[in-house]
């Protein structure tokens, strides 16, 4: 299966969605009116180095997209506080106290960057980035072609943008002006001046100057959320609920390690700490080292396992370096906390 068509199709659906029901998302919302949701989880330490440091009920977010993103003590996500869609947008949260700071609406978004200098949200439908400073004003919106966005990385002073036309976008921070990188029907994930990734039945690395394919590797299960690059390793996650971790050589393609497959989250990094951080289904938070893929739990859950039937938001974490906060969103029981790491 391909990663291309279906993260396409569920992009189309949503925006459909969208437009003829006027309310973004109004069908998953019902369901989390009436479909199963668990009671409340609360960590079991195992890790002496981790503490809770707030936790919040109510959180409504959306399935499978990558909603949660956290930096300079701040931590952002799409959705909603109550069952409804009134206040469904782009909420940011003081990363101490999980006080709310701002919102906007962002009714057909589906994909947040947190950087030192304002928060980015990628929009579908009428595809468009638009960037709001620290405090919620907005500063410009771009408009991109095509019906949706994939991926989105901030690299110093530029957003690339991986839409769904095979397209890859550099946006300048300050101005949103935008530079096509690379435009070859194929999925350009992300781009350096040396070195494109492309989503193509695995990840490729190509060389920009020759075009020569520097190596190839395919992995089992779909490729959905976006992978982590760190200097010598590249992590991703396969599946669309749930997945294995890998962990690949970033300069030959050769798998290092990779986790069983019973990862249900999104992948958080710490570089200070050189440290993973992964949730599994049967409630382990988990610490990797990027290197050698060597675990360690740092908390377990109670209630669980984690339910996963298509009618629960995801499960997301992120963490903010500078506070060394690891922040994780539980789509079963609607819950957000705040985890201090010593």
């Amino acid at each position: 299966m391909r990663t291309k068509n279906n993260r396409h199709l569920l992009l189309v659906m949503l925006v459909c969605a969208y437009i003829c029901l006027g309310c973004f998302p109004t069908i998953d919302i019902r369901r989390y009116s009436s479909g199963p949701v668990a009671s409340g989880h609360q960590p079991n330490f195992v890790a002496p180095s981790m503490s809770t440091l707030w936790s919040l009920k109510d959180i409504y977010t959306e399935q499978f997209t990558p909603i949660l993103t956290a930096s300079g003590r701040k931590v952002c996500y799409i959705g909603a506080m109550n069952p409804t869609c009134e206040n469904w947008g782009a909420h940011c949260l003081d990363g101490l106290n999980g006080q709310e700071l701002w919102s906007v609406d962002s009714r057909s978004c589906m994909d947040l960057v947190l950087g030192s200098d304002g928060l980015y949200v990628g929009c579908s439908g009428n595809t468009y980035v638009v960037k709001y400073d620290l405090n919620g004003d907005k500063l410009w919106s771009t408009p991109l072609r095509g019906p949706g966005i994939r991926y989105m990385y901030l690299i110093d002073d530029q957003l690339q943008v991986s839409t769904s036309l095979d397209e890859l976008v550099g946006l300048n921070t300050s101005d949103g002006k935008g530079t096509l990188l690379h435009s070859d029907d194929q999925i350009v994930i992300f781009s350096t001046l040396a070195v494109s990734y492309v989503d193509l039945n695995g990840l490729r690395a190509v060389d920009n100057n020759t075009k020569t394919v520097l190596w190839n590797t395919e992995w089992d299960g779909l490729f959905w959320l976006a992978p982590v690059f760190l200097a010598d390793v590249i992590l991703f996650r396969t599946g669309i609920e749930m997945g294995r971790i890998y962990g690949i050589d970033r300069a030959s393609g050769a798998t290092l390690w990779r986790t069983d497959e019973n990862i249900i989250s999104n992948i958080a990094y710490s570089p200070t700490k050189a440290t993973v951080y992964a949730l599994s289904r049967d409630g382990q938070l988990l610490a990797i080292n990027p290197i050698s893929g060597e675990q360690s739990i740092l908390a377990e859950f109670s209630s669980v396992p984690f339910i996963l039937d298509g009618e629960v938001g995801g499960y997301e974490l992120a963490f903010d370096d500078t506070t060394q906060l690891l922040y994780v969103l539980l789509g079963d029981s609607r819950q957000l906390f705040a985890f201090q790491i010593r």
